[in-house]
């Protein structure tokens, strides 16, 4: 483990301040949480990325649990937009009810099942509190102090618990529209703590998937994580 401080000088006076860990390990390897065609990485890693700089203050301690977070939406197949037929409901939208998967071999250590859905582009069902702002979710333990979220699922689509063991692949939920949430997608994040809010973002990198140029052709890819606007075909 590095540190990086940062040297202010002020007339003839300087300060080192906001020293900062750095981790010279390796991204964990994960699975995708989703699977089939037609996926965009919403606000996926990139400078413009509304979750880069997310950062929350909370009691004291300021974190960008989000950082490396995606918002998983679907185009369909062959569509420019997320949705076809009445977009004011959430079954038009491709996303909506798609399996959540397992990204790896975990144990379930915090869900929420019972927030209603919001109807898209409207304020949400319930007030938006450090509670209810991920929705309805799940977390994972992936071990060795990194985590797995999964937020904005249907509510009562759980099919896993506090304290059961998942593999890889597994079915957890179904993609919903719950919390913080515009439009069916799947808010995605890796951190070094089980707080939605409260942790810091992690970097992570998908095992197998494809992306397509502007082109239209595809490219395989390994161990990589798709960026800001990617479309993604997922195995």
């Amino acid at each position: 483990m590095r540190l990086l401080s940062h040297r202010v000088t002020i007339g003839n006076r300087t300060f080192e301040v906001a020293p900062i860990s750095l981790s010279t390990a390796k991204p964990i390897v994960l699975g995708a949480p989703l699977h089939g065609p037609g996926w965009i990485a919403s606000n996926g890693p990139g400078n413009n990325s509304v979750h880069r700089r997310a950062l929350t203050p909370i009691n004291g301690t300021a974190t960008i649990a989000q950082r490396f977070a995606t918002d998983w939406m679907n185009r369909g197949a062959d569509s420019s937009n997320t949705y076809a037929g009445d977009r004011n409901q959430n079954r038009s939208y491709y996303a909506y009810g798609a399996d959540v998967l397992s990204v790896a071999d975990a144990v379930v250590i915090a869900t929420q099942d019972t927030i209603p859905e919001n109807t898209p582009g409207a304020f949400p069902a319930v007030p938006i509190t450090p509670e209810t702002i991920g929705g309805n979710y799940i977390v994972l333990d992936l071990g060795s102090g990194i985590f797995a979220t999964y937020l904005h699922l249907q509510p009562r689509s759980l099919r896993v618990k506090k304290g059961d063991h998942v593999v890889r692949g597994q079915v957890l939920a179904l993609v919903g529209n719950s919390g913080n949430s515009k439009e069916p997608h799947l808010h995605f994040q890796v951190t070094d703590g089980t707080g939605i809010l409260h942790s810091e973002g992690l970097p992570y990198v998908i095992d197998s998937y494809d992306v397509e140029h502007a082109a239209g052709n595809w490219e395989s890819r390994s161990n990589e994580l798709p960026l800001q606007n990617d479309k993604i075909r997922l195995p």
